[in-house]
């Protein structure tokens, strides 16, 4: 997919951000990372076939957390990822209260490839 940039609109200035946007894959072969980890809130369920192409680039541990959101389960995540892995993992599943009072569910998975 290559580098692109979005805009985004920053909510404290209301100025127009030019963000660049690089694909998973692409800062791994940039920075050559031997471990990743992924704590993204929720966006993580759009990059798991990108975590799955990461080994062959030379990381050697991956860290992942998963969230409940609206139209992805974090289980259903982490069990996709590990049928693409097919490697062991540690996992700790917790439960945390966000500002609004409302109960959030994460998975934190491990992986050492």
């Amino acid at each position: 997919m290559g580098r692109s940039n979005t805009v985004l609109l920053d909510e404290t200035g209301g100025d127009l951000l030019d963000v660049p946007v690089m694909q998973l894959t692409e800062l791994v072969e940039i920075y050559e990372p031997t471990v990743v980890k992924l704590n993204c809130e929720g966006c993580e369920h759009y990059v798991l076939e990108e975590l799955s192409q990461i080994p062959r680039l030379g990381v050697k541990k991956i860290a992942v957390q998963f969230h409940d959101i609206k139209g992805h389960s974090a289980y259903e995540s982490l069990v996709s990822l590990e049928g693409m892995l097919e490697n062991s993992k540690k996992t700790a599943e917790k439960w945390t209260t966000d500002f609004s009072g409302k109960k959030i569910k994460t998975i934190t998975a491990y992986w050492e490839l």
